[in-house]
C-alpha cells in the first residue's frame, strides 16, 4: 500500500507528464493543420486577427474552417507549452535531460 507522502511526491511528476503529453499532441495538431493549409493553398482562408474575415466564427468554406481550427489549436498549444516550461523550471531545474528540451520548445 502506498503512503500519502509517496502519492504527494509523485503528483507533480504525473501532472507534468500530462501537460507534456497534451502539449505534444497540441503542437502536432498545429503542425498538421498548418501543413494542410499550406498544401491546399488556402492559407489565407481566414484573414485578419483575431477575427476571421471580420467575424468571430469562420464562414462555411473549407479553407476558412481549417484556418480557424489551426488558430484554435495554436491557442490551445501555447498555454500548455508555457505551463510545461514553468513546471519544469519550478520543480525539475536540476534535471538537464528534461530541462533543455522543454526550454527549447
Amino acid at each position: 500500500m502506498k503512503s500519502l507522502a509517496t502519492d504527494q511526491q509523485n503528483k507533480p511528476a504525473s501532472l507534468l507528464r500530462y501537460f507534456l503529453l497534451a502539449g505534444t499532441i497540441a503542437i502536432y495538431l498545429v503542425v498538421v493543420l498548418g501543413g494542410i493549409l499550406r498544401v491546399s493553398g488556402v492559407d489565407s482562408g481566414c484573414t485578419g486577427w483575431p477575427l476571421c474575415s471580420g467575424s468571430w466564427l469562420p464562414s462555411g468554406e473549407p479553407g476558412s474552417l481549417v484556418a480557424y481550427l489551426h488558430r484554435l489549436a495554436t491557442l490551445l498549444a501555447a498555454p500548455l507549452v508555457f505551463a510545461s516550461v514553468w513546471m519544469v523550471w519550478k520543480e525539475r531545474r536540476g534535471l538537464g535531460w528534461i530541462r533543455l528540451p522543454v526550454y527549447g520548445a
